[in-house]
């Protein structure tokens, strides 16, 4: 139960900083970007990465027994780009999708090693 809540809170919050406005969304990477010394792009990127991984490996590890849930996280990847432009300031970035399926694939392959 407590591998579903988290599922849910990782996707929940990924949809939340997803979809800020530009505006907010550039004044948060640039401030976390700051505060980690970290280049901004890079950050982005391993956003991406990072959320969609642990999206996809909690997926897998939270519903056992059913794929559904990873499918569902695999067309996210794209939905997730898709819808940006709904929010003002946004856009939809193929490389993100890239990014994303990256990090999806990342969290099926810790899930096939270490718990399969």
């Amino acid at each position: 139960m407590v591998l579903k809540i988290l599922f849910f809170l990782v996707v929940i919050g990924e949809g939340f900083l997803s979809h800020q406005n530009g505006k907010d969304s550039g004044k948060e990477s640039r401030a976390l970007s700051k505060t980690f010394h970290v280049n901004e792009k890079a950050l982005r990127i391993a956003a991406h990465i990072f959320l969609f991984a642990c999206m996809m490996f909690l997926s897998l590890t939270a519903f056992p027994g059913t794929i559904w849930p990873a499918i569902g996280v695999g067309v996210w990847t794209v939905i997730d780009e898709a819808t940006k432009p709904l929010s003002p300031g946004r856009h939809c970035s193929v490389v993100d999708i890239l990014w994303n399926m990256l990090g999806g694939g990342i969290g099926w392959l810790i899930w096939f090693l270490i718990i399969r």
